[in-house]
């Protein structure tokens, strides 16, 4: 049993970062289209990966912690 309720939350987990990867993959790709022919486009979206991969570890933290707080609760 402890072994498919940890399954069902990697589960979880990977569905939930899948979708936050291509949301912020999508909203980077807007971002550099809205910026084309600027000088700055390399460094937006390298700005915008630093932002994103803070992001998926956030929300794989929190998403975690809710997870395990559901399945003790």
């Amino acid at each position: 049993m402890e072994e498919a309720e940890e399954l069902a939350v990697n589960r979880k987990i990977a569905r939930h970062q899948k979708i936050y990867d291509y949301e912020s993959v999508s909203e980077l790709k807007i971002r550099a289209l809205s910026t084309r022919g600027t000088k700055n486009d390399m460094s937006v979206a390298g700005q915008d990966t630093d932002i994103r991969n803070a992001g998926q570890e956030f929300v794989r933290n929190a998403l975690a912690e809710k997870i395990r707080g559901g399945l003790s609760g």
